[in-house]
Protein backbone atom coordinates (compact mmCIF):
# COMPACT_ATOMS: atom_id res chain seq x y z
CA UNK A 1 0.00 0.00 0.00
CA UNK A 2 1.10 3.55 -0.39
CA UNK A 3 3.01 5.22 2.39
CA UNK A 4 3.64 8.86 3.00
CA UNK A 5 7.38 8.80 3.70
CA UNK A 6 8.82 9.67 0.30
CA UNK A 7 10.99 12.34 -1.23
CA UNK A 8 10.88 13.94 -4.66
CA UNK A 9 14.19 15.46 -5.67
CA UNK A 10 14.04 17.80 -8.66
CA UNK A 11 15.67 16.38 -11.77
CA UNK A 12 17.22 17.37 -15.11
CA UNK A 13 19.78 19.98 -16.08
CA UNK A 14 20.58 21.88 -19.24
CA UNK A 15 24.10 20.50 -19.02
CA UNK A 16 23.92 17.45 -16.78
CA UNK A 17 21.37 14.71 -16.37
CA UNK A 18 20.70 13.79 -12.78
CA UNK A 19 18.93 14.54 -9.57
CA UNK A 20 19.00 17.98 -8.00
CA UNK A 21 19.49 17.73 -4.26
CA UNK A 22 16.80 19.17 -2.04
CA UNK A 23 19.30 21.45 -0.34
CA UNK A 24 19.78 23.37 -3.56
CA UNK A 25 18.47 26.92 -3.54
CA UNK A 26 17.38 26.60 -7.19
CA UNK A 27 14.07 25.34 -8.45
CA UNK A 28 13.72 23.97 -11.99
CA UNK A 29 11.09 25.57 -14.19
CA UNK A 30 8.69 22.83 -15.07
CA UNK A 31 5.96 21.94 -17.51
CA UNK A 32 6.81 18.25 -17.41
CA UNK A 33 6.56 16.37 -14.13
CA UNK A 34 7.49 12.83 -13.35
CA UNK A 35 4.37 11.04 -12.19
CA UNK A 36 5.68 9.00 -9.31
CA UNK A 37 6.48 9.44 -5.68
CA UNK A 38 10.16 10.12 -5.77
CA UNK A 39 11.16 12.29 -8.71
CA UNK A 40 10.02 15.29 -10.73
CA UNK A 41 11.28 15.86 -14.29
CA UNK A 42 10.98 19.41 -15.51
CA UNK A 43 11.25 20.96 -18.95
CA UNK A 44 11.55 24.47 -20.43
CA UNK A 45 13.35 27.63 -19.43
CA UNK A 46 16.57 27.39 -17.43
CA UNK A 47 18.06 24.63 -15.34
CA UNK A 48 20.70 24.40 -12.66
CA UNK A 49 23.55 21.84 -12.66
CA UNK A 50 22.75 18.94 -10.40
CA UNK A 51 24.25 15.89 -8.76
CA UNK A 52 23.39 12.27 -9.30
CA UNK A 53 21.89 10.27 -6.48
CA UNK A 54 20.74 6.71 -6.65
CA UNK A 55 17.14 6.16 -5.51
CA UNK A 56 18.10 3.27 -3.29
CA UNK A 57 19.98 5.65 -1.01
CA UNK A 58 16.76 7.12 0.31
CA UNK A 59 15.18 5.90 3.53
CA UNK A 60 11.86 4.27 2.61
CA UNK A 61 10.04 4.90 5.85
CA UNK A 62 8.21 8.07 6.70
CA UNK A 63 10.02 8.83 9.91
CA UNK A 64 13.56 8.73 8.42
CA UNK A 65 12.51 10.38 5.20
CA UNK A 66 10.83 13.11 7.16
CA UNK A 67 14.01 13.98 9.05
CA UNK A 68 15.95 14.27 5.81
CA UNK A 69 13.26 16.42 4.28
CA UNK A 70 13.14 18.73 7.28
CA UNK A 71 16.90 19.11 7.14
CA UNK A 72 16.64 19.90 3.46
CA UNK A 73 13.99 22.47 4.18
CA UNK A 74 16.47 24.44 6.29
CA UNK A 75 17.74 25.86 3.06
CA UNK A 76 14.53 27.08 1.57
CA UNK A 77 14.09 26.83 -2.19
CA UNK A 78 14.11 30.23 -3.80
CA UNK A 79 11.07 31.34 -5.69
CA UNK A 80 11.51 31.83 -9.39
CA UNK A 81 9.17 34.27 -10.96
CA UNK A 82 9.14 34.25 -14.71
CA UNK A 83 7.51 37.33 -16.08
CA UNK A 84 6.00 36.77 -19.48
CA UNK A 85 6.25 40.15 -21.16
CA UNK A 86 7.63 41.86 -24.19
CA UNK A 87 8.33 45.45 -25.21
CA UNK A 88 7.94 47.39 -28.40
CA UNK A 89 11.67 48.10 -28.41
CA UNK A 90 12.48 44.43 -28.37
CA UNK A 91 9.93 43.81 -31.10
CA UNK A 92 11.53 46.45 -33.27
CA UNK A 93 14.97 44.97 -32.77
CA UNK A 94 13.66 41.51 -33.61
CA UNK A 95 12.01 42.83 -36.77
CA UNK A 96 15.26 44.39 -37.89
CA UNK A 97 17.08 41.17 -37.18
CA UNK A 98 14.59 39.20 -39.24
CA UNK A 99 15.01 41.55 -42.19
CA UNK A 100 18.81 41.32 -42.01
CA UNK A 101 18.71 37.55 -41.67
CA UNK A 102 16.36 37.28 -44.61
CA UNK A 103 18.72 39.33 -46.76
CA UNK A 104 21.58 37.11 -45.71
CA UNK A 105 19.43 33.99 -46.34
CA UNK A 106 20.37 32.72 -42.90
CA UNK A 107 18.50 30.11 -40.94
CA UNK A 108 15.71 31.01 -38.50
CA UNK A 109 15.91 30.79 -34.75
CA UNK A 110 16.79 27.43 -33.26
CA UNK A 111 15.08 28.12 -29.94
CA UNK A 112 12.34 25.65 -29.16
CA UNK A 113 9.03 26.70 -27.60
CA UNK A 114 8.89 26.38 -23.84
CA UNK A 115 6.52 23.41 -23.97
CA UNK A 116 8.89 21.35 -26.13
CA UNK A 117 10.78 18.43 -24.61
CA UNK A 118 14.35 19.01 -25.73
CA UNK A 119 17.47 16.86 -25.61
CA UNK A 120 18.94 18.93 -22.79
CA UNK A 121 15.78 19.44 -20.76
CA UNK A 122 15.15 15.84 -19.69
CA UNK A 123 17.47 12.96 -18.87
CA UNK A 124 15.71 10.82 -21.44
CA UNK A 125 16.95 12.81 -24.40
CA UNK A 126 13.58 13.56 -26.04
CA UNK A 127 14.02 15.74 -29.11
CA UNK A 128 10.52 16.34 -30.48
CA UNK A 129 7.61 18.40 -29.20
CA UNK A 130 4.76 16.47 -27.68
CA UNK A 131 1.57 16.52 -29.70
CA UNK A 132 -1.75 15.00 -28.73
CA UNK A 133 -5.32 14.97 -29.94
CA UNK A 134 -6.40 16.91 -26.87
CA UNK A 135 -7.92 20.27 -27.78
CA UNK A 136 -6.14 23.43 -26.60
CA UNK A 137 -7.42 24.86 -23.35
CA UNK A 138 -9.17 28.21 -23.66
CA UNK A 139 -7.67 31.14 -25.56
CA UNK A 140 -4.03 32.01 -25.02
CA UNK A 141 -3.98 35.12 -22.85
CA UNK A 142 -1.74 38.10 -23.36
CA UNK A 143 1.71 37.46 -21.85
CA UNK A 144 1.55 40.87 -20.19
CA UNK A 145 -1.41 39.78 -18.06
CA UNK A 146 0.05 36.74 -16.32
CA UNK A 147 3.13 35.65 -14.46
CA UNK A 148 4.43 32.16 -13.97
CA UNK A 149 5.40 31.12 -10.42
CA UNK A 150 6.73 27.95 -8.92
CA UNK A 151 7.76 26.80 -5.48
CA UNK A 152 8.13 23.67 -3.41
CA UNK A 153 7.91 22.90 0.28
CA UNK A 154 8.39 19.90 2.54
CA UNK A 155 6.45 18.59 5.50
CA UNK A 156 2.84 17.61 4.81
CA UNK A 157 2.54 13.83 4.35
CA UNK A 158 6.30 13.60 4.98
CA UNK A 159 7.07 14.44 1.38
CA UNK A 160 7.76 17.28 -1.06
CA UNK A 161 4.94 19.27 -2.60
CA UNK A 162 5.55 21.25 -5.79
CA UNK A 163 3.23 23.97 -7.01
CA UNK A 164 3.53 25.56 -10.45
CA UNK A 165 0.94 28.13 -11.45
CA UNK A 166 0.05 31.23 -13.43
CA UNK A 167 -1.35 34.19 -11.48
CA UNK A 168 -1.99 37.89 -11.90
CA UNK A 169 0.82 38.89 -9.55
CA UNK A 170 3.00 37.77 -6.68
CA UNK A 171 0.37 38.66 -4.10
CA UNK A 172 -2.08 36.24 -5.73
CA UNK A 173 0.60 33.56 -5.92
CA UNK A 174 1.45 33.89 -2.24
CA UNK A 175 -2.24 33.59 -1.39
CA UNK A 176 -2.59 30.34 -3.36
CA UNK A 177 0.66 28.96 -1.96
CA UNK A 178 -0.28 29.72 1.65
CA UNK A 179 -3.69 28.15 1.13
CA UNK A 180 -2.18 24.94 -0.28
CA UNK A 181 0.33 24.66 2.57
CA UNK A 182 -2.21 25.28 5.32
CA UNK A 183 -4.72 22.80 3.92
CA UNK A 184 -2.16 20.05 3.31
CA UNK A 185 -0.88 20.40 6.86
CA UNK A 186 -4.42 20.06 8.22
CA UNK A 187 -5.06 16.91 6.18
CA UNK A 188 -1.69 15.52 7.20
CA UNK A 189 -2.46 15.95 10.89
CA UNK A 190 -5.91 14.43 10.53
CA UNK A 191 -4.83 11.39 8.51
CA UNK A 192 -1.50 10.39 10.05
CA UNK A 193 -1.40 7.09 11.95
CA UNK A 194 2.06 7.78 13.41
CA UNK A 195 1.84 11.13 15.20
CA UNK A 196 -0.42 12.34 17.98
CA UNK A 197 -2.54 15.36 17.03
CA UNK A 198 -1.58 18.81 18.29
CA UNK A 199 -5.27 19.47 18.90
CA UNK A 200 -8.41 17.35 18.72
CA UNK A 201 -8.36 13.81 17.34
CA UNK A 202 -6.82 12.09 14.33
CA UNK A 203 -6.53 8.57 12.90
CA UNK A 204 -3.81 7.65 15.36
CA UNK A 205 -6.29 8.47 18.08
CA UNK A 206 -8.84 6.18 16.43
CA UNK A 207 -6.30 3.33 16.33
CA UNK A 208 -5.13 3.95 19.89
CA UNK A 209 -8.72 3.85 21.15
CA UNK A 210 -9.87 0.84 19.10
CA UNK A 211 -12.98 -0.57 20.71
CA UNK A 212 -14.27 2.89 21.71
CA UNK A 213 -16.10 5.48 19.55
CA UNK A 214 -13.89 8.50 18.81
CA UNK A 215 -15.33 11.89 17.88
CA UNK A 216 -13.61 13.07 14.69
CA UNK A 217 -13.70 16.06 12.32
CA UNK A 218 -15.96 15.65 9.29
CA UNK A 219 -12.90 15.38 7.02
CA UNK A 220 -11.81 12.18 8.80
CA UNK A 221 -15.34 10.81 8.58
CA UNK A 222 -15.31 11.58 4.85
CA UNK A 223 -12.02 9.73 4.30
CA UNK A 224 -13.05 6.64 6.26
CA UNK A 225 -16.38 6.46 4.44
CA UNK A 226 -14.45 6.70 1.17
CA UNK A 227 -12.15 3.92 2.36
CA UNK A 228 -15.12 1.66 3.07
CA UNK A 229 -16.55 2.42 -0.38
CA UNK A 230 -13.14 1.76 -1.96
CA UNK A 231 -13.02 -1.67 -0.33
CA UNK A 232 -16.16 -2.64 -2.19
CA UNK A 233 -15.21 -0.82 -5.41
CA UNK A 234 -11.89 -2.69 -5.46
CA UNK A 235 -13.51 -6.04 -4.66
CA UNK A 236 -11.62 -6.12 -1.39
CA UNK A 237 -8.16 -5.59 -2.90
CA UNK A 238 -7.65 -2.33 -0.99
CA UNK A 239 -8.70 -2.55 2.64
CA UNK A 240 -8.09 0.35 5.05
CA UNK A 241 -8.71 -2.11 7.91
CA UNK A 242 -5.53 -4.09 7.11
CA UNK A 243 -3.39 -2.05 9.47
CA UNK A 244 -2.50 -5.06 11.62
CA UNK A 245 -0.98 -6.88 8.62
CA UNK A 246 0.62 -3.83 7.01
CA UNK A 247 2.33 -2.81 10.23
CA UNK A 248 4.21 -6.14 10.31
CA UNK A 249 5.62 -5.54 6.82
CA UNK A 250 6.29 -1.88 7.59
CA UNK A 251 8.38 -2.79 10.62
CA UNK A 252 10.33 -5.38 8.60
CA UNK A 253 11.01 -2.90 5.82
CA UNK A 254 12.22 -0.28 8.27
CA UNK A 255 14.56 -2.79 9.96
CA UNK A 256 15.90 -4.13 6.66
CA UNK A 257 16.72 -0.70 5.29
CA UNK A 258 18.22 0.48 8.56
CA UNK A 259 20.53 -2.53 8.86
CA UNK A 260 24.14 -1.62 8.11
CA UNK A 261 26.37 -4.37 9.48
CA UNK A 262 26.23 -7.98 8.35
CA UNK A 263 25.02 -9.02 11.78
CA UNK A 264 22.21 -6.47 11.71
CA UNK A 265 21.15 -7.74 8.29
CA UNK A 266 21.14 -11.33 9.55
CA UNK A 267 18.90 -10.31 12.43
CA UNK A 268 16.15 -9.05 10.09
CA UNK A 269 13.33 -11.55 9.70
CA UNK A 270 10.25 -11.60 7.49
CA UNK A 271 6.93 -11.63 9.32
CA UNK A 272 6.15 -15.22 10.26
CA UNK A 273 3.14 -16.95 8.72
CA UNK A 274 1.77 -17.37 12.23
CA UNK A 275 2.00 -13.65 12.90
CA UNK A 276 0.43 -12.76 9.55
CA UNK A 277 -2.48 -15.17 9.98
CA UNK A 278 -3.08 -13.90 13.50
CA UNK A 279 -3.08 -10.28 12.27
CA UNK A 280 -5.45 -10.91 9.34
CA UNK A 281 -8.14 -11.97 11.81
CA UNK A 282 -8.37 -8.32 12.80
CA UNK A 283 -8.97 -6.79 9.36
CA UNK A 284 -12.73 -7.04 8.83
CA UNK A 285 -13.96 -3.87 7.12
CA UNK A 286 -17.37 -4.41 8.72
CA UNK A 287 -15.79 -3.62 12.07
CA UNK A 288 -15.12 -0.05 10.92
CA UNK A 289 -18.21 1.95 11.82
CA UNK A 290 -18.84 5.59 10.93
CA UNK A 291 -21.69 7.27 12.80
CA UNK A 292 -22.48 10.51 10.99
CA UNK A 293 -25.10 11.62 13.46
CA UNK A 294 -22.77 11.21 16.42
CA UNK A 295 -19.71 12.30 14.43
CA UNK A 296 -17.70 9.25 15.55
CA UNK A 297 -15.61 6.39 14.22
CA UNK A 298 -15.60 3.06 16.01
CA UNK A 299 -13.23 0.15 15.47
CA UNK A 300 -15.31 -2.61 17.00
CA UNK A 301 -12.34 -4.97 17.22
CA UNK A 302 -9.89 -3.64 19.85
CA UNK A 303 -7.01 -5.46 18.11
CA UNK A 304 -7.53 -3.84 14.69
CA UNK A 305 -6.07 -0.67 13.21
CA UNK A 306 -6.60 1.53 10.18
CA UNK A 307 -4.01 2.27 7.48
CA UNK A 308 -5.11 4.81 4.86
CA UNK A 309 -1.81 4.95 2.96
CA UNK A 310 -3.43 3.85 -0.31
CA UNK A 311 -5.94 6.70 -0.41
CA UNK A 312 -5.10 9.55 1.99
CA UNK A 313 -2.57 11.54 -0.03
CA UNK A 314 -4.61 11.36 -3.21
CA UNK A 315 -7.75 12.41 -1.38
CA UNK A 316 -5.98 15.37 0.22
CA UNK A 317 -4.43 16.46 -3.10
CA UNK A 318 -7.85 16.39 -4.75
CA UNK A 319 -9.50 18.42 -2.00
CA UNK A 320 -6.75 21.04 -2.05
CA UNK A 321 -6.93 21.32 -5.85
CA UNK A 322 -10.70 21.80 -5.74
CA UNK A 323 -10.38 24.47 -3.06
CA UNK A 324 -7.70 26.30 -5.06
CA UNK A 325 -10.00 26.32 -8.09
CA UNK A 326 -12.81 27.70 -5.94
CA UNK A 327 -10.42 30.48 -4.90
CA UNK A 328 -9.87 31.47 -8.52
CA UNK A 329 -6.82 29.47 -9.64
CA UNK A 330 -7.20 28.42 -13.29
CA UNK A 331 -3.80 27.15 -14.45
CA UNK A 332 -1.53 25.06 -12.22
CA UNK A 333 0.13 21.76 -11.41
CA UNK A 334 -0.09 20.51 -7.85
CA UNK A 335 2.24 17.60 -7.13
CA UNK A 336 1.86 16.16 -3.63
CA UNK A 337 4.53 13.53 -3.30
CA UNK A 338 3.86 12.15 -6.78
CA UNK A 339 0.09 12.53 -6.79
CA UNK A 340 -0.05 14.92 -9.72
CA UNK A 341 -3.22 16.99 -10.12
CA UNK A 342 -3.47 19.54 -12.93
CA UNK A 343 -5.76 22.56 -12.72
CA UNK A 344 -6.76 23.71 -16.17
CA UNK A 345 -4.03 23.64 -18.78
CA UNK A 346 -0.83 25.58 -19.44
CA UNK A 347 -2.27 29.06 -19.95
CA UNK A 348 0.93 30.32 -21.60
CA UNK A 349 0.75 27.77 -24.42
CA UNK A 350 -2.96 27.06 -24.59
CA UNK A 351 -2.07 23.37 -24.37
CA UNK A 352 -2.40 20.69 -21.66
CA UNK A 353 0.27 20.27 -19.00
CA UNK A 354 2.67 17.39 -19.63
CA UNK A 355 3.24 14.66 -17.06
CA UNK A 356 6.08 12.16 -17.45
CA UNK A 357 5.68 8.43 -16.80
CA UNK A 358 8.74 6.95 -15.13
CA UNK A 359 10.57 3.93 -16.52
CA UNK A 360 10.45 1.47 -13.59
CA UNK A 361 13.61 -0.31 -14.74
CA UNK A 362 15.74 2.76 -14.07
CA UNK A 363 16.18 2.83 -10.31
CA UNK A 364 17.92 6.20 -10.57
CA UNK A 365 14.59 7.67 -11.68
CA UNK A 366 16.15 9.59 -14.58
CA UNK A 367 14.35 7.90 -17.48
CA UNK A 368 10.79 8.22 -18.66
CA UNK A 369 8.73 6.00 -20.92
CA UNK A 370 6.75 8.94 -22.29
CA UNK A 371 4.42 11.75 -21.30
CA UNK A 372 0.68 12.25 -21.04
CA UNK A 373 -1.24 15.44 -21.71
CA UNK A 374 -3.28 16.47 -18.69
CA UNK A 375 -5.94 19.16 -18.33
CA UNK A 376 -7.94 19.10 -15.09
CA UNK A 377 -6.89 15.49 -14.52
CA UNK A 378 -4.79 13.48 -12.09
CA UNK A 379 -1.92 11.15 -12.96
CA UNK A 380 -0.58 8.72 -10.35
CA UNK A 381 1.91 5.86 -10.67
CA UNK A 382 2.62 2.96 -8.30
CA UNK A 383 5.66 0.74 -8.77
CA UNK A 384 7.80 -1.86 -7.06
CA UNK A 385 10.75 0.55 -7.17
CA UNK A 386 9.06 2.48 -4.34
CA UNK A 387 9.92 1.65 -0.73
CA UNK A 388 11.09 -1.86 -1.43
CA UNK A 389 13.56 -3.76 0.69
CA UNK A 390 15.99 -6.56 -0.06
CA UNK A 391 16.55 -9.53 2.20
CA UNK A 392 18.80 -12.51 1.46
CA UNK A 393 19.04 -11.48 -2.19
CA UNK A 394 15.32 -11.12 -2.77
CA UNK A 395 13.48 -7.85 -3.29
CA UNK A 396 10.13 -7.28 -1.58
CA UNK A 397 7.55 -4.71 -2.68
CA UNK A 398 5.65 -2.40 -0.33
CA UNK A 399 2.28 -3.41 -1.85
CA UNK A 400 0.78 -6.33 0.07
CA UNK A 401 -1.59 -8.84 -1.56
CA UNK A 402 -4.60 -9.39 0.75
CA UNK A 403 -4.92 -12.98 -0.47
CA UNK A 404 -1.35 -14.14 0.19
CA UNK A 405 -0.48 -11.51 2.84
CA UNK A 406 2.86 -11.17 1.00
CA UNK A 407 4.14 -8.49 -1.37
CA UNK A 408 2.39 -8.53 -4.74
CA UNK A 409 4.28 -9.46 -7.91
CA UNK A 410 1.93 -8.94 -10.86
CA UNK A 411 3.67 -6.16 -12.81
CA UNK A 412 6.41 -3.58 -12.33
CA UNK A 413 4.31 -0.41 -12.34
CA UNK A 414 0.86 0.96 -13.10
CA UNK A 415 0.00 4.53 -14.07
CA UNK A 416 -3.53 5.87 -13.76
CA UNK A 417 -5.21 8.79 -15.51
CA UNK A 418 -8.40 9.82 -13.72
CA UNK A 419 -10.75 12.72 -13.10
CA UNK A 420 -9.67 13.03 -9.49
CA UNK A 421 -6.56 12.22 -7.49
CA UNK A 422 -8.37 10.12 -4.86
CA UNK A 423 -9.59 7.66 -7.50
CA UNK A 424 -6.22 7.64 -9.27
CA UNK A 425 -4.50 6.90 -5.96
CA UNK A 426 -6.83 4.00 -5.27
CA UNK A 427 -6.58 2.46 -8.75
CA UNK A 428 -2.81 2.72 -8.93
CA UNK A 429 -2.67 0.36 -5.95
CA UNK A 430 -5.58 -1.90 -6.93
CA UNK A 431 -4.18 -2.62 -10.39
CA UNK A 432 -0.83 -3.57 -8.87
CA UNK A 433 -2.76 -6.34 -7.10
CA UNK A 434 -4.38 -7.79 -10.23
CA UNK A 435 -3.37 -9.29 -13.55
CA UNK A 436 -3.58 -6.93 -16.52
CA UNK A 437 -6.76 -8.60 -17.78
CA UNK A 438 -8.32 -8.46 -14.33
CA UNK A 439 -7.34 -4.81 -14.10
CA UNK A 440 -8.96 -4.00 -17.45
CA UNK A 441 -12.13 -5.70 -16.29
CA UNK A 442 -12.17 -3.70 -13.05
CA UNK A 443 -11.61 -0.42 -14.93
CA UNK A 444 -14.95 -0.92 -16.67
CA UNK A 445 -16.50 0.04 -13.32
CA UNK A 446 -14.58 3.34 -13.32
CA UNK A 447 -15.78 5.45 -16.30
CA UNK A 448 -13.25 8.05 -17.41
CA UNK A 449 -10.30 6.23 -15.84
CA UNK A 450 -7.45 4.79 -17.91
CA UNK A 451 -4.26 2.88 -17.18
CA UNK A 452 -0.79 1.99 -18.41
CA UNK A 453 0.91 -1.21 -17.22
CA UNK A 454 4.61 -2.03 -17.39
CA UNK A 455 5.42 -5.73 -17.15
CA UNK A 456 8.98 -6.56 -18.13
CA UNK A 457 9.54 -5.25 -21.64
CA UNK A 458 5.82 -5.05 -22.39
CA UNK A 459 3.79 -1.87 -22.09
CA UNK A 460 0.02 -2.19 -22.16
CA UNK A 461 -2.43 0.71 -22.04
CA UNK A 462 -6.11 1.41 -22.47
CA UNK A 463 -7.32 3.31 -25.52
CA UNK A 464 -8.10 6.39 -23.45
CA UNK A 465 -4.55 6.48 -22.09
CA UNK A 466 -3.10 5.98 -25.56
CA UNK A 467 -5.07 8.99 -26.87
CA UNK A 468 -3.11 11.40 -24.66
CA UNK A 469 0.20 9.50 -24.44
CA UNK A 470 3.37 10.29 -26.36
CA UNK A 471 6.09 7.66 -26.24
CA UNK A 472 9.67 8.74 -25.72
CA UNK A 473 11.58 8.86 -29.01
Amino acid sequence: MKHNGLMIPHTASAQLDGVQELKSTHLPSADLLYCHTKYIVCSSYAYSPCKNRDSTSYMPNARNASSLLIAADAKKSSLKIIRLRGTSRLAALLLCAIVVLSLLTACGSTNRPSDTVTTDSTPSGDTAPISTSTAPVSTVVSPDEWQRFETSFVGPFDTVTQLILFAENEVAFERYCDQAKEELWRYHEWFTIYDDPTTGENLKTVNDRAGTPVTCPSEILDLIELGIQDYHRSNGRVNIAMGAVLSLWHDTRVSANAAETEQEKKNVRLPSDAALHKAVKHTDIEDVVVDREAGTILLRNPAMSIDVGAIAKGYAAEQVALHLKESGLTSAILNVGGNVRTIGGNIATGQPWKVGIRDPKDLSGQSILGVVASTDLSVVTSGHYERFFTLEGRTYSHIIDPDTLYPADYCESVSILAQDSATADLLSTVLMLLTIEEGKSLLENFPGCDALWVDGDEITMTEGFRAVYQEKN
